[in-house]
C-alpha cells in the first residue's frame, strides 16, 4: 500500500544513473516526502559536483523548479538513463515496465517530471481511491528516462506484484496504464501509447547471468569437523564480456547453510567476484555433473561459446551432525538490486555423520 510518510517508515527516493543502460550508481541526492507540502525534498549537494564516474563531463543532475527536483534529462549521453527508485526496492520475478517510447526532446523535461510527481504519490501518498484499488495488485516503485537519439527519449515507471499480471487484457495493468496515462495529459493521448508490461530495460544485460552449482559432496562420507568436499559455482555470461565486466552487478558469491538449525557452516564461505577466475575452458577442470540444482538447459547453453566465472570453496565444514542443506548465493551491489534479482541455488542433501 501506499506510504503517508517517508520520515517515519525511513522510505526515500533514489537517484540513480545507468551509462548504456547497464552500469548502476547512486547518485548522493535522496528525495523525501513533505507532508506539508506534499512535494518531494531534495537532501544533498546543490551541484553536479557529486559525479564520480567514467572520465567524462558530469550531467547537472539536479534542476529546481517551482520546490520540484529532478535529474535533467537533457544532460544524457545518448544510451544513457536516469532513474529514480524506492529505496525498498528489490527486483524479482513479477518486476516489469510501462513505458513510453518516443518523447520528443521539447517535452522530455515536462513528462519527466510529471512522471517522477506520479512514482512519489504512489510510493508515499495517494488521496486517489482508484489507485489505492490498483495498488493492491500493481505497485509503482521507480520510473526511468532513457536518451535514444539526441532529440528522442523513452519514459517508463517500474511496477511490481505478487502475481503474475502481464497476460493480454489484464484488468489492473490496463488500469495502471490508464492512471499514467492520465498523468502524462497533452503528452500521451491514451493508455494504447504505452508499452505495458515490458521487461525492464535498465541493467537487463545483467539478468541474463546464469548459476550452476557442482561438486561431489554428495558422493562421500563427511564427518563433524571434516572438510567438506570442493563445491564449484560457475557464472555463464555472454562470450563477448570479461568476468569483471559481464559480473560487475555482483559483489561477492557465498555458500550458507539451511539446515540443520543447530549447526554452524564455518571456513572460508564468501568469495568477492574481484577473485573470479576466467574459465573459459572450465570444463576440463570440473568434477562431473551431479548436483546441478538448476533447469538442464542452462547448462546445456553454457556450452556454445559463453564466457564463465568459476569459483571454488574449499576447506569447509559443519559443526553439528544430520541431514545438512547448504546454499549458494550471488549477492547483488546495493546499487543494483532495483533492477537485478540475487541468484540462488543449493545443492542436495547430504548427512554429516558425528
Amino acid at each position: 500500500m501506499p506510504i503517508t510518510s517517508s520520515r517515519a517508515s525511513g522510505v526515500f527516493l533514489r537517484f540513480g544513473l545507468h551509462e548504456a543502460m547497464e552500469s548502476s550508481m547512486w547518485l548522493p541526492i535522496q528525495g523525501h516526502w513533505n507532508s506539508e507540502k506534499r512535494k518531494v525534498d531534495l537532501i544533498g549537494p546543490d551541484s553536479s559536483q557529486y559525479y564520480d564516474g567514467p572520465q567524462r563531463e558530469p550531467p547537472t543532475t539536479v534542476v529546481r523548479a517551482n520546490n520540484e527536483v529532478t535529474c535533467s534529462p537533457t544532460t544524457l549521453a545518448i544510451s544513457d538513463a536516469f532513474s529514480v527508485s524506492a529505496s525498498c526496492m528489490k527486483f524479482h520475478e513479477y518486476s516489469r515496465a510501462q513505458v513510453v517510447p518516443f518523447v520528443n526532446a521539447d517535452n522530455i523535461e515536462r513528462v519527466w517530471q510529471s512522471t517522477i510527481a506520479f512514482l512519489a504519490q504512489s510510493v508515499f501518498a495517494s488521496q486517489h481511491v482508484s489507485y489505492f484499488a490498483i495498488s493492491a495488485r500493481v505497485i509503482t516503485i521507480g520510473c526511468f528516462v532513457e536518451r535514444v537519439t539526441s532529440s528522442q527519449f523513452s519514459i517508463g515507471i517500474i511496477t511490481q506484484t505478487h502475481e503474475d499480471v502481464s497476460t493480454p487484457g489484464n484488468a489492473a495493468s490496463q488500469e495502471l496504464a490508464a492512471w499514467f496515462s492520465s498523468s502524462l495529459e497533452g503528452i500521451v493521448r491514451s493508455a494504447s501509447d504505452i508499452l505495458p508490461n515490458v521487461e525492464v530495460p535498465v541493467c537487463r544485460g545483467f539478468r541474463q547471468v546464469r548459476m550452476t552449482v557442482r561438486g561431489e559432496v554428495g558422493a562421500q562420507q563427511v564427518a563433524v569437523g571434516h572438510v567438506i568436499p570442493p563445491i564449484h559455482v560457475v557464472c555463464h555470461f555472454d562470450r563477448h564480456s570479461l568476468p569483471s565486466v559481464a559480473l560487475a552487478a555482483i559483489s561477492c558469491v557465498k555458500v550458507f547453510l539451511l539446515r540443520p538449525q543447530e549447526s554452524k557452516l564455518q571456513g572460508h564461505c564468501v568469495q568477492l567476484v574481484g577473485n573470479v577466475a576466467a574459465a573459459t575452458n572450465a570444463d576440463q577442470f570440473l568434477p562431473p555433473l551431479r548436483s546441478l540444482s538448476v533447469p538442464s538447459q542452462h547448462h546445456h547453453n553454457s556450452h556454445q561459446g559463453g564466457g564463465r566465472g568459476h569459483f571454488v570453496f574449499e576447506h569447509i565444514f559443519v559443526s553439528a551432525p544430520g541431514e545438512t542443506l547448504i546454499g549458494v548465493e550471488c549477492c547483488i551491489k546495493e546499487e543494483y538490486r532495483p533492477f537485478v534479482a540475487p541468484l540462488l541455488q543449493w545443492i542436495p542433501p547430504f548427512l554429516v555423520l558425528p
